[in-house]
């Protein structure tokens, strides 16, 4: 009789901690997947601003990406924020525009793409690349905001039921 309720004792603390390291193990990759996403990130912007930097030889500029109504930032560089400029997109209809906001003057560039929308407010300087330039580049790196888009949306998925999961275990205790 001893035997058999040392038995189930040891049965269950080993179904315990293999569920524990299930759990854990899921945590783990769960951090993972958030630090790569977070670096690549981080390096596509970089990329981003770097190449922006070039092409508008504008110190001042903010590049975003909009699906349906949620807009995000792509990369920014000196003081334009979304906030200076999302009171401007509803009623930007044409490709290219020139915006006095804050007694500054920028370039406004809008790029359709089936999926989303590009966005590129920048300083306008005399040495600025053409609407041409500008644009077959913003098309040129379609593909790796596309990336950034479903990644985002993906992260956001996954944070939302973490968030979701620990609150209800705060509940629940």
């Amino acid at each position: 009789m001893t035997f058999t309720i040392i038995r189930k004792w040891h049965t269950l603390q080993r179904k315990q901690l293999q569920q524990q390291q299930r759990t854990l193990s899921k945590e783990q990759s769960d951090l993972l997947n958030q630090v790569t996403y977070s670096d690549f990130l981080h390096n596509v912007s970089t990329l981003l601003t770097s190449r922006l930097c070039e092409l508008t030889q504008s110190e001042n500029f903010l590049f975003l990406t909009q699906k349906k109504n949620e807009i995000m930032t792509l990369s920014q560089k000196g003081w334009l924020t979304k906030e200076d400029v999302m009171p401007l997109l509803p009623d930007f209809y044409t490709t290219s525009k020139v915006v006095e906001r804050n007694n500054q003057s920028f370039k406004a560039l809008r790029v359709r793409q089936a999926e989303q929308i590009l966005w590129l407010f920048f300083e306008q300087s005399l040495d600025n690349a053409s609407d041409v330039e500008i644009t077959a580049f913003l098309q040129q790196y379609s593909v790796i905001t596309k990336t950034v888009r479903l990644l985002h949306d993906a992260q956001k998925q996954t944070i939302r039921i973490t968030y979701m999961t620990r609150c209800c275990k705060r509940l629940l205790r």
